[in-house]
């Protein structure tokens, strides 16, 4: 059961025990401000991102950070969400580029661009279903659903952060279908 909750300063992470009000972490390894946090259903897990260009996975009960994600984001990481696996993570940047990373297998795909920066990243309810989806809101007072779904054997578009061959920003957007909320009526679909 979810009993913490979190507060970010700066660099730095701090977590409080929700039942007692009592301070049980305080989370350092960022060289930059937090500046988004998501934690697991059943608070074992946080996720954040930072102005340093990093998402770092923590596990609390350890208190310690257990994966450092570089090498995505070529600017400041606005928004980050999960999977309801925990095993696939949703960045968006002040850059609107908005990606994908497989944790176990450290692998990356180019999900989608907005125009503006990405505040927030919300994956459907049944996001380990076929035909999942991502919405985004952004900076142009936009929310957006696109398609999360990766193939991660598609090579041409996935790729590995720091491999020499390719990099955040070298390779290309997939075509993906995106939905537009519009005064509250049912999404309207385009292609992007």
């Amino acid at each position: 059961m979810f009993n913490s909750y979190y507060r970010c300063t700066g660099n730095v992470i701090r977590v409080w025990d929700a039942r007692t009000g009592s301070r049980t972490a305080k989370l350092k390894g960022h060289n930059g401000n937090v500046r988004c946090a998501t934690l697991s259903s059943d608070g074992r897990l946080c996720l954040t991102g930072s102005s340093d260009h990093t998402l770092r996975l923590w596990d609390l009960g350890q208190q310690r950070c257990v994966q450092t994600i570089s090498g995505v984001h070529g600017c400041s990481v606005w928004s980050a969400a999960m999977d309801a696996s925990w095993h696939v993570c949703y960045s968006g940047g002040a850059d609107g580029r908005v990606y994908a990373t497989d944790l176990a297998h450290r692998r990356t795909v180019l999900l989608f661009e907005e125009d503006k920066g990405v505040l927030s990243l919300t994956p459907d309810a049944d996001g380990n279903n076929e035909g999942s989806g991502l919405w985004a809101s952004t900076m142009g007072s936009s929310i957006n659903r696109w398609s999360a779904d990766v193939d991660w054997r598609d090579e041409e578009h996935v790729y590995t952060p720091g491999a020499a061959s390719r990099g955040a920003h070298g390779h290309r957007t997939i075509l993906r279908r995106s939905a537009t909320l519009d005064d509250g009526q049912n999404p309207t679909m385009g292609n992007t």
